[in-house]
């Protein structure tokens, strides 16, 4: 009995103390407290001060409870007089103890505070600035509605896409709302009690905002349904709609409209051949409020077609996304359930995908010597060494590529060289294991397509064109690299055009 005895009363003594070794381990090292509340539940929760004192009160009634089943055991439950006497003296002791101890704690904790805080604004020197920038980035992603002064709209809900820090307590933060997309520049500080404070938050301009789109191509007009209109938005976005002039209904309540096509461009900072991964499109997922969800190609761009309620309003709404290098386009028709619009909708998505391709993502090269010109994709670039007579183009910096002639998936290179006479030579560099030659028209001139398969599995896409000059020329230009866009040269080569 004497053991048990002794095991309570040792459970008892460490259960009563605990709470000041606790308290400690929580308060005093700021570091270690940041990291404590920033970890799963319970941690979480030991910044509270109700919680800490419940926790603390129930490890001192624990602490009471082993004492007093020791001093049972001990006494074998026959002098209760003296167990009681004993218990309660003990438990005055412990909580006297306790008090005592707690209060000097916070009294220490309270006269260290400048010192631990006043480092850098009360946060200190003791956190690396990149654990500042954490802790800040998490703060303003999870306040980015309440510290913006533009309002969501449509129903939308603000997220950040993207956050730089431009110096020890400033930033720029890149936010939208499947809508709008806006920039702003923000400050912050830490207060006296730890907590992070954004001193400044200032929207930049709408001219500053607003991202190249569809109302800005000469052709836009062109590609609008008979019988709709173009209106520009305060929101920075396009509609069309049935009427000539809209009713002056506000931002938020754009449903009121009627019937419309609403154009939207956002940044996109995530990976165009994997959109699906987007958090801009998460809300797909929700099986209530979407009724078919359909992932599919047009032209250059991966999209994706959404059947949806329409945020609080009946009707319905039908969305699509077309997905480029760095931004998403955003297109839906509303209502759409029973509308009779849907198929002039979904042409003039297609349309536009269209105008898109041909001007917005696209640059032209254009040879002054040789007198002929193409497009090319925008995101790939001209090499630094370009001639009239040997000219190059990539899809990726050349510095991510190391070792003989080996690319990566989605890196491809467009070379194209003048030569004397169109044969097309087998080069020592890339081994051929079969060649397919094909007849072709390139700008109007009879011209020869290779399609070569290297030994390794490897493939060359090559066009032969003549040029039709007094040295009896040709223009060679082939693709390397992933075979997947071997489409953009044929699209290139679709385009090139001779001077007259």
């Amino acid at each position: 009995m004497k053991i048990i005895a002794n095991t309570f009363l040792l459970f008892g003594t460490l259960f009563a103390v605990s709470p000041l070794g606790l308290y400690w381990w929580i308060h005093g090292d700021y570091e270690r407290y940041l990291w404590i509340i920033n970890q799963p539940y319970p941690l979480s929760n030991f910044g509270s001060g109700p919680f800490q004192l419940f926790l603390f009160a129930s490890l001192f009634a624990v602490g009471v409870g082993f004492l007093t089943l020791g001093f049972l055991t001990r006494k074998g439950f026959r002098d209760w007089g003296s167990v009681c006497t004993r218990v309660g003296i003990a438990s005055s002791a412990t909580l006297l103890t306790f008090i005592f101890t707690v209060g000097a704690v916070i009294a220490w904790d309270s006269i260290t505070q400048q010192q631990l805080v006043g480092r850098n604004e009360k946060q200190g020197e003791a956190l690396s600035q990149e654990q500042r920038e954490a802790l800040v980035s998490g703060y303003i992603e999870e306040n980015i509605s309440d510290l913006s002064l533009e309002e969501e709209v449509l129903g939308g809900t603000f997220y950040v896409t993207n956050i730089k820090f431009s110096g020890t307590n400033s930033g720029t933060i890149e936010y939208e709302d499947g809508h709008i997309a806006l920039v702003a520049d923000f400050e912050y500080s830490f207060n006296e009690e730890r907590d992070i404070e954004v001193d400044l938050f200032n929207v930049r301009s709408k001219e500053e905002k607003v991202i190249p789109d569809f109302r800005r191509s000469e052709n836009a007009s062109a590609i609008v349904p008979e019988e709709w209109y173009i209106h520009e938005m305060e929101i920075n976005s396009t509609l069309l709609s049935r009427a000539e002039t809209l009713p002056n209904v506000g931002n938020t309540e754009g449903y009121a409209y009627g019937e419309q096509i609403t154009i939207n461009t956002i940044p996109f900072a995530g990976d165009s051949k994997q959109p699906e991964n987007w958090n801009g499109i998460s809300w797909t997922d929700d099986e209530a409020m979407v009724h078919e969800k359909w992932w599919t190609q047009i032209g250059d761009f991966i999209a994706l077609r959404v059947r949806h309620e329409a945020g609080g309003a009946s009707g319905g709404q039908l969305t699509w996304y077309l997905f480029s290098d760095d931004r998403v386009h955003s297109l839906f028709l509303y209502p759409a359930d029973d509308s009779p619009h849907r198929e002039t909708f979904t042409r003039f998505v297609y349309r536009y995908a269209d105008l898109l391709s041909s001007s917005n993502t696209q640059n032209t090269y254009t040879n002054e010597t040789h007198g002929f010109s193409f497009r090319y994709p925008s995101r790939w670039h001209p090499g630094l060494g370009n001639s009239d007579n040997h000219f190059q183009f990539r899809n990726y910096n050349s510095s991510l590529v190391t070792g003989g002639h080996g690319w990566g998936e989605d890196q491809n290179k467009i070379e194209g060289v003048i030569a004397p006479d169109g044969t097309y030579r087998e080069s020592s560099d890339f081994p051929e294991e079969s060649r397919e030659k094909t007849t072709v028209s390139v700008g109007g001139r009879d011209a020869t397509r290779y399609d070569v398969v290297l030994q390794g599995g490897s493939r060359v896409r090559s066009y032969v064109i003549p040029l039709e000059n007094e040295a009896g020329e040709f223009a060679i230009i082939s693709i390397y690299g992933d075979s997947e866009n071997f489409r953009a040269l044929d699209t290139a080569m679709e385009s090139l055009e001779f001077e007259d």
